[in-house]
């Protein structure tokens, strides 16, 4: 996670800078979910193809 988001800082700081607190704190919250599942996703899928026997 640390690395997503020193990845997007500059995404960041200009939701904040742009939108203000109330949205970059939204915009954050959302954007770390979105990138948390992507891993999640990521990794399931490399742990089912490891999984499997053909």
């Amino acid at each position: 996670m640390a690395a997503a988001i020193a990845l997007d800082a500059g995404t960041y700081r200009y939701a904040f800078a742009q939108r203000g607190v109330p949205f970059g704190l939204y915009f954050t919250g959302v954007h770390l979910a979105v990138t948390f599942t992507g891993a999640l996703g990521g990794a399931v899928g490399v742990l089912q193809r490891l999984g499997t026997r053909e």
